[in-house]
């Protein structure tokens, strides 16, 4: 698998990682695809398959663009492999992502861990933090009260909502990627179940967006 070397290295940091409980059963687990208080938006990732070809409309998640791509560029996979080495590397030297160039972007509010997001096996998260961060363009969100799946894969998913009453743009998708990574680091449970180390949360931005990582049907 593409991001699996990636991914050993991400679960070997867990050692390290403050673990915490599951989230009770009375904190009402939303139910798969639904975001309470928001309306699920399609994704709209606009992609080429080349640097010099013509420019893609795709809806879905990041899994499903990478799909599409590859049966137009059957080396994709190692093209977006490359991009998303280049992009963690930015934040190599920081300890944390309270000082990475995420957070001199944007200025975080606060975040919370499990509640009512079910918490997700973590390597799940992980492998789609790291397509988001290969693949190249800007996200964009329709006005306030949206939010759309950007990555989901073996039920693990990443949402980004927006809060503004305007349509909205950010910098390029490993905002997303990096605010999943936050809770990924940050809100670490042990064996929530039928999985060694999950994780869940949502991490809100002065700007009026957030990032949900959640349990999801996929």
């Amino acid at each position: 698998m593409l991001f699996k070397g990636l991914i050993t290295l991400a679960m070997a940091s867990l050692a390290v990682a403050i673990t915490q409980k599951a989230p009770a059963a009375d904190d009402k687990p939303a139910p798969d695809g639904v975001i309470p208080g928001y309306e699920i938006v399609p994704v709209t990732w606009e992609v080429r398959a080349f640097d010099d070809g013509p420019l893609l409309s795709i809806n879905g998640t990041v899994e499903q663009v990478m799909d599409e791509l590859r049966k137009i560029n059957p080396n994709i996979d190692a093209e977006v492999h490359a991009a998303a080495a280049a992009a963690k590397l930015e934040n190599r030297d920081s300890p944390s992502l309270d000082t990475s160039l995420l957070s001199k972007r944007y200025d975080r509010e606060g975040h919370f861990c499990g509640g009512r997001w079910p918490v997700a096996a973590i390597g799940s998260i992980w492998s789609g933090i790291e397509y988001l961060r290969g693949v190249k363009g800007q996200p964009g969100q329709s006005g306030s009260g949206k939010c759309g799946r950007v990555s989901c894969s073996d039920n693990g998913a990443i949402y980004w909502c927006n809060d503004n009453t305007g349509y909205k743009t950010l910098n390029s998708w490993s905002d997303i990627a990096n605010a999943a990574d936050y809770i990924a680091r940050n809100c670490v449970f042990d064996n929530p179940g039928y999985f060694l180390w999950g994780t869940s949360g949502q991490i809100f931005y002065k700007d009026k967006w957030n990032v949900i990582v959640r349990n999801d049907n996929c």
